[in-house]
């Protein structure tokens, strides 16, 4: 009678057996890691933000860039509560500005970018509208520069990234630097 002789099931180096719960770990882990390289790169060297509030809003050209550091040029902020029929404008918000950014605030920017940057996202409401903010984005990497231009912005745009590059302008920690040109460079 012929015998067959016992097969053994594969071991790791602790001489455990290899399980399919092991394997499944295992599959698991590679899996994830390919989804998570498959992610568009949020690298950036400088975002240059121009954003023109609408009839009373702001005007903001802020330049941020990877190192966390920015400057920020502001024009026409009203005081609050008033009209924009009163024409009193805060001087104090008013001018050049430069200082750093939050790691948090940093991750948060870097995160928007991820969103925003996704192949077929919708940053323009084609809604015909009059008295809304428009904006130019650009974002400059070491081999690619990404421009966005709208006259309507989506809700997710702003909540996904406006918000963000918005609250620079209304830091506490902003400091009075010397005027700077505003137009778009590399």
């Amino acid at each position: 009678m012929l015998k067959i002789p016992a097969i053994n099931k594969p071991q790791n180096a602790s001489g455990n057996p290899i399980t399919n719960n092991t394997l499944y770990k295992v599959f698991l882990i590679l899996l994830l890691f390919g989804i998570s390289s498959c992610n568009k790169k949020t690298d950036f060297d400088k975002i240059i933000y121009n954003y023109y509030g609408g009839f009373d809003g702001p005007i903001y050209n802020l330049e941020l860039k990877n190192n966390k550091n920015f400057i920020l040029k502001r024009d026409l902020v009203l005081i609050d509560g008033t009209s924009p029929f009163d024409f009193q404008y805060d001087s104090t918000k008013i001018g050049y500005f430069g200082g750093k950014i939050t790691n948090e605030h940093f991750d948060q920017i870097k995160l928007g970018l991820t969103k925003i940057l996704k192949k077929n996202y919708k940053y323009n409401d084609p809604e015909f509208t009059t008295d809304i903010p428009h904006l130019n984005l650009t974002i400059i990497t070491s081999n690619d520069t990404i421009y966005i231009h709208t006259l309507n912005v989506t809700e997710n745009f702003t909540n996904d990234i406006l918000v963000y590059l918005n609250r620079i302008g209304e830091l506490d920690s902003l400091k009075t630097i010397k005027p700077f040109n505003t137009k778009e460079k590399n």
